[in-house]
């Protein structure tokens, strides 16, 4: 349940961070299936979490018809899949933050050749 609340942050994140650009109302996003959500947001989200966008599948099942026992069986790759997600967002970030550094640092050089 936990995971399948962290698929689900990173999903809304995505959309939230880029509202402007993707011009859809959060009420319609809200109201859109998980694999439609992933699909509209695929530009901005980790490779990672497209390739393994049948983990919300797993994660929704889960939380409405496995057991218990089933649940820990399969908690393990799910985890491991949420973590190469995340980690895969933490490299995008910073190399977005690179960029606007690198960026930044061209138009300060940029000002004083001038």
């Amino acid at each position: 349940m936990y995971l399948r609340r962290i698929f689900e942050n990173l999903i809304n994140g995505a959309f939230k961070t880029n509202e402007t650009t993707i011009r859809i109302s959060q009420e319609d996003f809200r109201k859109m299936w998980m694999v439609d959500k992933v699909e509209l947001l695929k530009n901005y989200l980790p490779n990672q979490l497209l390739e393994m966008k049948n983990v919300y599948k797993v994660l929704s099942k889960g939380v409405h018809e496995l057991s218990e026992q089933e649940c820990l069986k399969y908690f393990p790759a799910l985890k491991l899949s949420i973590e190469l997600i995340l980690e895969q967002k933490i490299e995008m970030e910073a190399k977005r933050k690179q960029d606007e550094e690198v960026k930044r640092q061209l138009e300060e050089i940029n000002k004083e050749i001038k």
